[in-house]
């Protein structure tokens, strides 16, 4: 299986100017695109992320059943076009009778541009409370077979909740970590693909010295891998998708380091790493 992670700076509330960047920045690498099976975007990848209220979100809330919206949209252009599984960062609206939620949500669709999956952030960041309401729980899905078992998580989800919780609690990653020990008692651990944990991310940076030297923000690298250590500890592998976004966004810093890892057996194996502050995609190629 092939996998690309998308590294991108959008320019807040300016959709069509980050669709038009974005489709620049995949043409730059469309022979590495050919064969790709799966892309991975940033959180809010095409709205921003930095919204200081509701209110100033609004205009650019999504609701899946509106085939104009413009993340989805773009997501089901790529996917379409490079026939590759394509997740995507979105702000979504969903409206049932009288009442309306905000989620900060990720999409998933298939290479014949189809709509697979939705799923809302877990644990929210601050800036994520100011306007999102908490989605229901972490997602793993283990039915479709082309890429086998897959988490879609962002960014905060995989941090204590709140920064409340104990360190050492792993919510996200002994959650992943009971997913697969189900799995092993009902199948032959030999038939079963890595599950892929799918990070979608506007994470902040960590080393400013990236700011200054083209480097990868390893404080942060070191910390993600920390933050799924349940995982790397397993006799198991685990294939690990992040894509983070980069660059100022009014008042903060993002991290960029997008990368892909294969963690388990005691082990991170970096197979592909991004530097902080680039427009980029990492791509790694990795067979069971």
């Amino acid at each position: 299986m092939k996998y690309g992670c998308v590294q991108f700076n959008p320019t807040i509330g300016k959709i069509q100017n980050n669709v038009e960047k974005l489709f620049s920045l995949l043409k730059k690498n469309e022979e590495h695109l050919r064969s790709v099976d799966l892309l991975v975007f940033p959180e809010l990848v095409l709205s921003g992320y930095n919204f200081k209220n509701s209110s100033e979100i609004e205009p650019f809330l999504e609701d899946v059943k509106n085939e104009k919206s413009p993340s989805l949209s773009f997501a089901k252009s790529v996917a379409e076009q490079y026939r590759c599984y394509t997740i995507i960062g979105f702000p979504e609206i969903q409206k049932f009778d009288d009442q309306t939620s905000y989620y900060n949500s990720t999409a998933l669709v298939s290479p014949q541009a189809k709509l697979l999956r939705i799923y809302q952030k877990h644990f929210l960041y601050d800036t994520d409370k100011t306007w999102a309401t908490e989605g229901k729980g972490f997602m793993y899905d283990d039915s479709l077979p082309e890429l086998g078992p897959i988490s879609m998580a962002i960014c905060m989800d995989i941090n204590p909740k709140d920064f409340t919780a104990p360190f050492e609690k792993f919510e996200y990653a002994n959650f992943i970590k009971d997913q697969m020990m189900k799995e092993s008692s009902i199948l032959n651990s030999k038939k079963q693909m890595p599950p892929l944990i799918a990070l979608s991310m506007a994470w902040l940076l960590c080393d400013s010295d990236c700011l200054t030297v083209p480097q990868p923000d390893l404080m942060n690298v070191k910390y993600w891998v920390a933050r799924l250590s349940p995982l790397v500890d397993m006799e198991k592998d685990c294939t690990l998708l992040i894509a983070n976004r980069w660059g100022q966004e009014r008042d903060v810093t993002f991290a960029g380091s997008s990368c892909i890892l294969r963690i388990g057996h005691g082990k991170a194996v970096v197979h592909s790493l991004l530097n902080a502050t680039e427009d980029n995609i990492a791509f790694a190629e990795i067979n069971d």
